[in-house]
């Protein structure tokens, strides 16, 4: 799975948003208005999409629907990983203290993270 550009990716989160697919082209003329994309551009930006395969389309008289091929989830692991050993060298750690800062996290984060960790480490342990 490839990564996507800050266009596209705008045009999938839009999309993930709608929980009753498929999705009307006007749809996004609506909820990406702020972007300014001219109708060549998005058009442009979803035949990209859908050749990528990230989405599929569906023509019903003149109206175009769309579908998410590629989850939401699927997409953010892949895309956090990449993140993660690019610029944090595979480490968590370096991660957590990048994105807390000096502040660090206030308890009701760490125990969110401790309960996380917990199931993680207990999910590991079923497994052997």
């Amino acid at each position: 799975m490839q990564r996507l550009p800050e266009s596209e990716l705008d045009i999938m989160l839009a999309l993930w948003e709608i929980e009753q697919p498929p999705v009307p082209r006007t749809y996004f003329d609506k909820k990406l208005a702020h972007k300014g994309w001219s109708a060549n551009a998005l058009n442009s930006f979803l035949s990209r999409l859908e050749e990528k395969g990230f989405l599929k389309s569906t023509r019903e008289g003149k109206n175009k629907y769309y579908v998410a091929v590629v989850k939401r989830e699927a997409y953010l692991r892949k895309e956090g990983r990449n993140i993660l050993h690019k610029l944090y060298q595979g480490s968590i750690k370096n991660f957590m203290l990048s994105v807390t800062g000096q502040q660090g996290l206030d308890e009701v984060e760490i125990e969110e993270l401790r309960e996380y960790l917990d199931a993680l480490k207990e999910g590991n342990r079923n497994e052997r």
